[in-house]
C-alpha cells in the first residue's frame, strides 16, 4: 500500500459515475480505456477516479496542518495534465496534488 505526504492524494482511475443531471461525459474519456495512462499525460481536461490514500495535509506552521477536505472512497474529477503514474507494482494508480482535484462527486440521498 502506498502512504501519501503532505497534501498529495492516490487515486486509481474509473469510469466516471452515471449521472442522472445530465452531465455529458466525452466520448474520448470512454474510449481511452486501452490506452488509459498516455491517455491521462496528454489531455488537458479531467479524469474520474476513486481516492485511495490520503496524505495528513500540508504543514502551515510548525503547530498547524491543513486538513486535507477528501476521504477515502471519494469519487473524485482531478486534472489529467497534473497526475502522476505511480511507479512499481501498483498499476494504475496515479498521484496528485489535493489541489488538482476539482471536484467530488457526491450522490443525493
Amino acid at each position: 500500500m502506498i502512504k501519501p505526504l503532505h497534501e498529495y492524494v492516490v487515486i486509481r482511475p474509473a469510469d466516471p459515475p452515471e449521472t442522472a443531471g445530465g452531465i455529458l461525459i466525452p466520448a474520448a474519456y470512454r474510449d481511452h480505456t486501452a490506452n488509459r495512462r498516455s491517455f491521462i499525460r496528454e489531455s488537458n481536461s479531467f479524469c474520474a477516479g476513486i481516492v485511495v490514500s490520503v496524505g495528513k495535509g500540508l504543514k502551515e506552521s510548525a503547530t498547524k496542518r491543513h486538513i486535507p477536505d477528501l476521504e477515502i472512497g471519494s469519487k473524485v474529477f482531478f486534472k489529467r495534465a497534473e497526475a502522476i503514474d505511480v511507479p512499481g507494482e501498483n498499476d494504475g494508480l496515479i498521484i496528485v496534488r489535493e489541489e488538482s482535484v476539482a471536484f467530488e462527486y457526491v450522490e443525493e440521498a
